[in-house]
């Protein structure tokens, strides 16, 4: 039988709408064996470091729910708990242009994110999502400045070559892009063909890439409805 402490992880997966790989990956671990181990072995419990791991990581968990099952599974605004959003909505935070140049710093920093414009959005699938507006011409005409792009947390091992995807480098901050090839430990970032001089293509250190986003949902200002005759 699955242990509680094992339980309220697999519901807080659950939660964030993860899989165990990508629930292990945000955790920094190379393998999901630790956290499948806990579902797999009947009273498995995690050991502290994984515990410690989780709530460092999702700031948000209550560590006494976690460890105990007391109080409610999330923290609020001063600390306090909260309860769950509803069933089939997901709270995200929008990145506008104003805020892309703190967000190289900010993206792990829990007040940072929390300051971010926050949304409801209904229908989506599994996983972790993000908004972010776009700035500049780098996929003109697919995207175009002051457009909004949805982008669902992926790790390196979910990209595949001509992906739509917003990278977050060390070195270069957030970049819209489609991926090239990789190539053990750079990852190309295709160039415009339309304006190759200003949108060459770029070559990215695999181990300088913060966080990948994976595009999912355009919201652009630019629909011309046809007029009733």
């Amino acid at each position: 039988m699955i242990s509680p402490i094992a339980q309220r992880i697999g519901k807080f997966i659950a939660y964030q709408k993860l899989s165990r790989r990508e629930f292990a990956s945000r955790l920094g671990y190379t393998s999901s064996e630790k956290i499948n181990r806990l579902f797999r072995k009947d009273g498995a419990k995690p050991g502290f470091d994984i515990v410690a791991d989780i709530a460092n990581k999702f700031v948000e968990l209550n560590p006494d729910w976690l460890v105990t099952g007391r109080g409610e599974m999330l923290k609020g605004p001063n600390g306090s708990t909260v309860r769950e959003e509803p069933m089939g909505y997901e709270t995200m935070a929008y990145v506008p242009l104003k805020v892309r140049e703190g967000y190289r710093e900010g993206f792990q920093k829990e007040d940072f994110i929390r300051g971010l414009p926050h949304f409801f959005l209904p229908g989506l699938g599994g996983g972790t999502y993000r908004m972010f507006e776009v700035g500049g011409r780098s996929m003109y005409p697919e995207l175009q400045d002051k457009d909004k792009v949805l982008g669902r947390w992926i790790t390196l091992e979910d990209i595949y070559e001509d992906q739509a995807c917003i990278i977050l480098s060390k070195a270069r901050g957030l970049i819209t892009c489609r991926l090239g090839l990789r190539e053990g430990g750079v990852l190309w970032i295709k160039g415009n063909p339309l304006n190759a001089l200003e949108f060459p293509s770029l070559r990215l250190e695999v181990k300088d890439i913060l966080e990948i986003w994976d595009l999912v949902l355009l919201i652009t200002p630019r629909l011309q409805l046809r007029q009733s005759p």
